[in-house]
């Protein structure tokens, strides 16, 4: 099970319903489709997921009704290797930072997920990029948790969210 998991409660006539956890991240969630398990990795990556998890659900409590609704985790611990097929896939389609076609390995960042630091929540029509970057609430938020936003524009369909601060410092920011 990705974001939310299922437990079962009863109901008047003893019937069991599936009662959904709307916002709940965890640790092992974050590495799945990585394909490492929490032995495989680093400390620090280990600590770092922790944090992420802890602050990316404290968000969860802080977002309005209307966004509390399931999410699901579309990335968040990446290998190296699979931090290298993303990135020979975007040249393939002449994505940033490949917009010529050729992939070079040395232009392939090393980003906040190769350490445990970022994940990317599926956000189907920008409603949580659209609070996080645009409503004071949202921006308090994202102040309060000391995290750092991808710019909607470059995000369609998820929303980045990481807790490694940026080179230059903006909360929200444009990749590359």
């Amino acid at each position: 099970m990705c974001l939310f998991g299922r437990l079962f409660k009863k109901d008047k006539k003893e019937n069991i319903m599936p009662e959904i956890k709307t916002w709940e991240f965890t640790v092992e969630e974050l590495l799945k489709k990585s394909g490492e398990t929490l032995d495989s990795i680093p400390a620090s990556h280990k600590k770092n997921l922790e944090k992420l998890v802890s602050v990316v659900n404290k968000l969860g409590e802080m977002l309005p009704d209307n966004l509390k609704g399931p999410r699901l985790c579309n990335s968040g611990y990446r290998s190296s290797a699979k931090q290298m097929k993303i990135y020979k896939e975007r040249a393939e389609k002449k994505q940033e930072p490949f917009t010529d076609g050729v992939f070079i390995e040395s232009k392939v960042p090393v980003t906040a997920h190769c350490a445990g630091e970022a994940i990317d929540i599926n956000d189907p029509d920008g409603s949580l990029d659209n609070w996080l970057m645009d409503t004071p609430e949202g921006q308090k938020a994202v102040k309060e948790l000391d995290l750092y936003v991808e710019n909607k524009k470059h995000t369609p369909h998820w929303c980045h969210v990481q807790i490694r601060k940026t080179k230059s410092g903006n909360r929200y920011f444009i990749p590359y």
